[in-house]
Formats: structure tokens, sequence, C-alpha cells
């Protein structure tokens, strides 16, 4: 059964209200990042769907507070990949720039 990408999105509303909340509070500083883990990301297509969105929104919404985001503040990271479904960072399309940035960025888990 595929739940992505409304799965995704749904996620990233989520994701979104939460960033935003802890920014009116003050608990989360202006320039911060936000960061996303997903535990046993399998393929990376939740992952892709919440970053997708992500980046559309925070480029077409007619709330504000999407457009302030940027969609830069997110931090995805995925845990748990297995490497027989773990892409390379230099395989992955333009459109996957949020996650290329995540792979290049994070350690590569022990054998």
């Amino acid at each position: 059964m595929v739940l992505a990408p409304c799965f995704g999105q749904m996620i990233a509303e989520q994701i979104f209200r939460m960033w935003s909340g802890m920014r009116r509070s003050g608990t989360l500083a202006a320039e911060e990042p936000f960061p996303i883990a997903e535990f046993g990301a399998g393929n990376g297509s939740l992952a892709e769907s919440i970053l997708d969105y992500i980046g559309q929104q925070s480029k077409t919404a007619s709330d504000k507070r999407w457009r302030d985001s940027g969609g830069k503040r997110f931090m995805p990271a995925t845990i748990d990949r297995p490497p027989s479904v773990r892409r390379s960072a230099s395989e992955m399309p333009a459109s996957e720039d949020g996650l290329r940035r995540a792979l290049e960025t994070r350690p590569t888990p022990p054998p």
C-alpha cells in the first residue's frame, strides 16, 4: 500500500504547524534549523514527499509564514536506510535538493 504523497503532505502540514508554533512562542530562533527525523525510512519516498510539499508551499502558499520559512529551515534526516535502497546524493534528481543536502551531511551508518 502506498501512502505517499498524500501522507507526506499531511505530515508536512503538521511539521509546519509545529515549526510555526515554536517560532511564535520563541522556543525556536528565526535562523535556527528545525530537524525532522524519519526512522525506518526505507526507500526515502516519505521524506521526499514531505520535502517536495514544503518546497512547493514555501513558494506558492498564500500563508506568509510558509514563504518566510523558505523551506530552508527544515533539516531532514533519514535513519536506518538499508544500503540496498540507499541512493547516493549524486544519483538524485534536482527536485530532491533538500533530501540531497540531508544525505550529504549525515554520517554513514556502520556496516
